[in-house]
């Protein structure tokens, strides 16, 4: 055990963190000073689970009952996979001439051990399933589809050898030139089989897969920092792929030019991306990008999810026998995908139109973020993600609204609005508290959310923390950046760490606890 026992805390006469704590074995009772401030945080809101369509909310709900993870990390992970599926067969369109994908970009930041992997394989079954029944399903079409290819490609080889030869012995080339371009138009149109899902791919390869081998796909990754930390995204080239993933984002058509292989245009379509990545390789990414992440508008484009940690709270907990909810969800995504079988080149999704009551609330949320964005305002430090959390309120509106009715056709209702603020509010909130703390130093951010994981610890437990506890469950595990936030929190009189009984114990100022100072 890492806290103090029962049997201990009588001998230190500690009844709750709320009262003082005797620490030495003089008996001597160390009195708290006043807190001092130690930075404006913007506290974690709750994740609005009501927000949600009713099947969406009981599946999120059912798979985090046995999952335990981060509720908000649950249902980020649900909605990004019923992107992939509901970008191929749904744009948005908020009002005239303001069209665009239903595709989401979103990014989890959360630590080792959160169950991140587990999430994914939960929510991208039906994806990696679909997949997996299309490839067998046309694996001898495939094989005649390129033993077609491979015999035109033939025949035009001899008809071009036969121009060839005519030209050298100065006969008339004119009937091989016309047969000629009666086999051009001929030419077989190469068989697609679906590839929606990538792990860790560049952007560079994101890009000839959409091109290649299957125009919408979903950038999926549990460990993101291979995709972060990868060499598309450092040197000469991080500008120019992030500028890339930018455009896809906006299903804009995009030349992709390359010095050693054909030159290629994408058209037509779409992607969505879901990161989860540990804080200290994503601290990493930004900076060693310098501004570019945010100046480029590439993380403004991110639904954020930075969740607290539920680590040290999830026992032990056998499957249930049936998940009602979660096969509703993956029938339903496989009805989607299903609708995209036969792509031949690029995709077309059906346009979706708001009602006129979704609209209205839709406006009214677009303008009252845009009063928050002068500098006097409560968004201007992150105005760059403010001024996409519109879009992404109206690609959350979209998702909902197909999710629910199976349908790509409108208009969505109001209620699928009004939900889909509320949630893209809360990752706004998210991005702010994120960006605001990344501002700070790392010992003093690192202090902030120790405090807070030391705060919900004291007061949900009958003893304080040690703090062999704290770094094996709390957010600040290296043992260096422990120990210097630690350091901030003394000096503060926020909290210590004494040495009781031989252990290390970390205490917090009762007044944090809703206690008095002693």
């Amino acid at each position: 055990m890492n806290n103090l026992t029962p049997s201990e805390l009588q001998a230190l006469s500690i009844s709750r963190p709320a009262k003082p704590s005797i620490l030495d074995t003089l008996g001597v009772v160390m009195a708290w000073p006043v807190p001092q401030n130690l930075v404006t945080r913007i506290q974690t809101a709750p994740y609005p689970m009501d927000a949600l369509p009713d099947d969406l909310r009981a599946t999120v709900g059912e798979v985090q009952a046995f999952v335990k993870a981060p509720v908000a990390m649950v249902s980020t992970c649900a909605i990004t996979a019923l992107s992939v599926v509901i970008q191929g067969v749904a744009d948005i369109r908020r009002a005239s001439k303001l069209e665009g994908p239903s595709s989401l970009f979103s990014l989890i930041i959360a630590d080792s051990g959160e169950r991140k992997s587990t999430l994914d394989n939960f929510f991208s079954k039906a994806i990696r399933n679909y997949e997996d029944v299309e490839r067998d399903r046309l694996a001898e079409a495939v094989k005649e589809n390129r033993a077609a290819i491979a015999t035109w490609t033939a025949k035009r080889e001899g008809l071009l050898a036969a121009i060839k030869v005519a030209g050298k012995s100065g006969k008339s080339t004119a009937d091989i030139e016309a047969k000629m371009r009666d086999h051009e138009k001929r030419e077989p149109a190469r068989l697609l089989v679906p590839r929606l899902t990538y792990s860790d791919a560049t952007s560079e390869a994101l890009a000839w897969g959409l091109h290649d081998a299957w125009p919408t796909a979903g950038l999926l990754s549990s460990e993101a920092g291979t995709v972060f930390g990868g060499h598309s995204m450092g040197g000469d080239s991080v500008l120019r792929n992030l500028a890339l993933l930018n455009q896809l984002w906006g299903a804009e058509t995009v030349r992709i030019d390359r010095r050693t292989a054909p030159s290629y245009i994408l058209k037509d379509v779409r992607l969505t991306v879901g990161l989860q990545v540990q804080e200290a390789a994503f601290r990493s990414f930004l900076e060693k990008t310098g501004t570019l992440a945010r100046g480029s508008g590439f993380m403004a484009r991110f639904l954020v999810c930075w969740p607290g940690s539920t680590q040290g709270t999830r026992t032990f907990k056998e499957a249930p026998a049936t998940w009602p909810a979660l096969a509703r969800y993956h029938e339903r995504m496989t009805e989607l995908l299903q609708r995209q079988r036969g792509i031949v080149k690029g995709i077309i999704p059906g346009m979706v139109d708001l009602s006129d009551e979704a609209k209205a609330l839709w406006i009214k949320f677009h303008d009252t973020i845009e009063t928050e964005l002068a500098s006097k305002g409560t968004l201007f430090d992150v105005r760059d993600v403010a001024s996409k959390v519109a879009d992404n309120a109206a690609r959350l509106a979209v998702i909902f609204h197909v999710f629910e009715t199976g349908s790509p056709v409108g208009p969505v209702a109001e209620r699928h609005m009004a939900g889909a603020i509320r949630v893209a509010a809360w990752h706004l909130k998210e991005s702010q508290r994120f960006f605001e703390e990344l501002a700070q130093p790392q010992e003093i951010a690192d202090a902030a959310r120790l405090e807070g994981w030391l705060v919900s610890e004291c007061s949900g437990r009958g003893s304080p923390p040690t703090r062999r506890h704290a770094q094996q469950y709390g957010p600040v595990r290296d043992s260096k950046r422990l120990g210097a936030a630690l350091s901030v929190l003394a000096d503060l009189g926020r909290a210590r760490e004494t040495s009781v009984l031989k252990r290390k114990v970390i205490e917090v100022n009762p007044a944090l606890l809703g206690g008095e100072v002693a």
